[in-house]
C-alpha cells in the first residue's frame, strides 16, 4: 500500500510540474488540492513548491491562503522560499503579510536572505516607512544577517530623501567603521543631498575628504556643482585639479558646470578659455548626464555650452560678441535651438537692434520655433514703435498688424 501510495504521489507532482511548465497555474492548483485531500501523504516541499509558484506568478490572492492552511498541518517552508515570499509581496508592498511571516520565521528559526533583507528594506524606504527600515537593519545582525552595504545605502538614501541628513551621516560613518566600502550610487545621492541644504563642505569632508576613493565623475561634479552654487569657485577647481590627479578627468558635464558659473557670474573670459579647453579636448558626449543636473531636456551638451556662453555676453549687454557665437556655432555644425533663438533676440531688444532682431526672428520661424509671449509681444512693440517714428514727408507708413 505503501508504495501505491508512494506512486500516486509522485504522479500528483508529475501532473503538477507539468501544468506549471505549460502556464496552467489554475490546472495545477486543482491537481494539488486533490492530492491533499487524498490519502497520499503530502509533505512540506510540496507546500514549498505550490506557494513558490504563486509567488513567481504573483498569485497573491491566493498564496495568502495557502499558506494559511500549510501552518496548522504542521508544515513550514524554508528560507529560500520565504525569501521569495517576501520579494515577492515587496512588488505589491504587502508589509501587514511581510510581517507576519518574519514573525512565523523568527518562531521556526529561519532568516531571510540578504537579496530578501535589502528588498525589504528598499520598499520600506521607498514608501518613506524609513523608521521601520531602521527597526528592521537594527534587528538583521541579531537574525543572524549582518547589514551589507546594500543595507545601508539604501537606508542611508531613504534618510536622504525624508530630509534627515544628520542621521543619514551617523549611518553614513557608521558603515565606513564596519569596513563596508559604498558604491558611487550612494556616495552621489549622500553627496547630492547635503549640497541641496548647503552642507557643501560636510559632503566634501565625509567623501573625498576622508575616505579616499576612487570616486566616479559623477560623484566629483556634483561636488564641483556644489561649490559653483556657494560662490566658492576656487573650491570647485580645486576638485577639478584633484580629479585628474587621480586619473578622474574631467567631463563635458564638469565643464559645462563651471562655464555656466563663470557665465552668470558675467567670468566671461575665463568661459571663453573654458570653451577652449573643451574644444581642444574634443569632448563628445551624450547629453543624459548633464540634462539630468540642469533639469533640461531635448538639447545636446554642445548647445548648452553655447547657450551659456550666448546668455552671458547677452547679460553683460555684448551681444555682438554673442552674434559672434551664434554664426560660429552654425559653422561648426552645432546648431541653435529654441533657447538659443531666444537669448539672441532678448540681447538684440535689449541693446535696440530691431532689425537684426527681425531677422533673427524670421531665421527661428523658419526652424519651426516660436517665441514666447512676452518676447513676441516685446519685438512687435518695437516693431511698431519703429515704423511711427519713421513717417516722413506726410506719407504714413502702416503699422504691423498681428493677430494672435
Amino acid at each position: 500500500m505503501y508504495r501505491a501510495l508512494g506512486r500516486n504521489r509522485l504522479i500528483y507532482r508529475s501532473l503538477i510540474s507539468s501544468y506549471v511548465k505549460t502556464g496552467l497555474i489554475d490546472k495545477a492548483l486543482q491537481v494539488f488540492d486533490e492530492m491533499t485531500q487524498s490519502d497520499c501523504r503530502v509533505f512540506s516541499i510540496d507546500y514549498n513548491r505550490i506557494i513558490g509558484v504563486l509567488v513567481c506568478h504573483s498569485r497573491f490572492e491566493l498564496v495568502e491562503l495557502y499558506y494559511d492552511a500549510m501552518i496548522p498541518k504542521g508544515y513550514s517552508l524554508n528560507s529560500f522560499t520565504y525569501s521569495r515570499f517576501i520579494c515577492g509581496l515587496c512588488k505589491v508592498k504587502d508589509f501587514r503579510l511581510i510581517d507576519k511571516l518574519l514573525q512565523d520565521m523568527n518562531r521556526i528559526d529561519v532568516v531571510p536572505d540578504m537579496w530578501a533583507y535589502n528588498m525589504y528594506l528598499n520598499a520600506l524606504c521607498s514608501e518613506c516607512l524609513v523608521d521601520m527600515a531602521l527597526r528592521v537593519l537594527s534587528h538583521m545582525p541579531e537574525n543572524g544577517r549582518d547589514p551589507d552595504v546594500v543595507s545601508y545605502t539604501t537606508v542611508i538614501s531613504g534618510l536622504m530623501r525624508a530630509k534627515r541628513f544628520d542621521q543619514a551621516v551617523q549611518m553614513w560613518e557608521s558603515m565606513i567603521q564596519k569596513g563596508l566600502r559604498p558604491d558611487a550610487n550612494a556616495c552621489r545621492a549622500l553627496v547630492l543631498g547635503l549640497c541641496s541644504i548647503g552642507k557643501i563642505d560636510l559632503a566634501y569632508e565625509i567623501t573625498v575628504g576622508v575616505m579616499k576613493l576612487d570616486f566616479s565623475t559623477s560623484v566629483y561634479n556634483v561636488l564641483v556643482n556644489g561649490f559653483c552654487k556657494a560662490g566658492r569657485l576656487d573650491k570647485a577647481q580645486v576638485i577639478v585639479s584633484f580629479m585628474r590627479k587621480n586619473g578622474c578627468p574631467p567631463d563635458l558635464v564638469t565643464y559645462n558646470i563651471l562655464l555656466n558659473h563663470c557665465c552668470d557670474k558675467l567670468m566671461l573670459d575665463e568661459a571663453e578659455k573654458l570653451m577652449k579647453i573643451m574644444k581642444r579636448n574634443g569632448m563628445i558626449f551624450d547629453s543624459y548626464s548633464y540634462n539630468q543636473l540642469i533639469k533640461e531636456h531635448n538639447i545636446t551638451p554642445d548647445v548648452v555650452s553655447y547657450n551659456a556662453m550666448i546668455g552671458g555676453f547677452c547679460k553683460a549687454s555684448r551681444v555682438h560678441e554673442a552674434m559672434n557665437l551664434f554664426e560660429q556655432m552654425k559653422t561648426e555644425g552645432v546648431y541653435p535651438d529654441e533657447v538659443t533663438f531666444k537669448l539672441i533676440i532678448r540681447g538684440l531688444l535689449h541693446e535696440n537692434k530691431i532689425a537684426t532682431a527681425c531677422m533673427v526672428w524670421d531665421q527661428m520661424m523658419d526652424k519651426g520655433f516660436t517665441l514666447d509671449r512676452d518676447i513676441s509681444d516685446t519685438l512687435i512693440n518695437a516693431i511698431n514703435s519703429k515704423d511711427s517714428s519713421s513717417t516722413s514727408n506726410g506719407k504714413e507708413q502702416g503699422k504691423l498688424v498681428v493677430t494672435s
